[in-house]
């Protein structure tokens, strides 16, 4: 059966930080401070980046917990959290993505996007409309914070199928998690690895390195 959806992970398979953390890098350094690192950020602030993911608190909240944790006062964080916003918006797309996604969607394949993000759907969109996708590109954005479900959890690719109307088999999932790829895949979605840091671990996946693989995987 042919595949009616492509459904696409974020952050180093639509697009990458080309210079991740430059603006807070420059902010903390007019406050003579030194940025920590990501897995002790990561780690320190475990429960705060879950519910905010899960929009059970604010974006806000979650980059004020960022910028105490660096050690900025209590004066700098309204103005920190644009310098936040400016790291999370300067995207650079990944070679071939606009031209192939363009490609499938006038195919007549619906290109849908499926994000674990303290971001809105509008701010995503239009960060990746400055970036050259066009906003008419997608056919549906689901963002965790705004839905209440992260994935891998079944549930979120359950709202998933349903606003697509179609079965398990006529989606595709890319992605690089191979945790969040062997669960999309026991799910009857097929899950597609993109540029995956260990290949060994996919399992059950397609691999793929490029969107002109992805273009054949789907419409060749």
């Amino acid at each position: 059966m042919p595949f009616r959806t492509v459904l696409l992970d974020t952050d180093d398979v639509l697009y990458i930080h080309p210079k991740p953390d430059r603006h807070l890098q420059d902010y903390l350094a007019a406050y003579d401070l030194q940025p920590r690192h990501p897995k002790v950020v990561q780690k320190a602030l475990k429960a705060a980046h879950f519910d905010v993911l899960h929009g059970r608190i604010s974006r806000e909240d979650y980059y004020d917990a960022i910028l105490t944790f660096h050690g900025l006062p209590q004066q700098a964080l309204s103005y920190g959290r644009s310098v936040l916003l400016a790291d999370a918006a300067a995207i650079q797309p990944i070679a071939g993505a606009v031209e192939t996604l363009l490609e499938v969607r006038d195919s007549g394949v619906g290109v849908a996007i499926a994000a674990n993000t303290e971001h809105p759907t509008e701010d995503l969109v239009t960060w990746l409309e400055d970036a050259g996708f066009p906003r008419d590109l997608w056919w549906m954005v689901l963002t965790s914070c705004e839905i209440g479900l992260t994935k891998p959890d079944p549930a979120f690719f359950k709202v998933a199928l349903q606003a697509a109307d179609i079965s398990t088999d006529e989606m595709l999932y890319v992605g690089r998690d191979f945790y969040e790829l062997s669960l999309v895949g026991e799910q009857g979605i097929m899950p597609v690895a993109f540029q995956p840091d260990n290949p060994e671990n996919i399992g059950g996946s397609s691999i793929i390195h490029s969107y002109e693989e992805l273009y054949q995987l789907v419409l060749g």
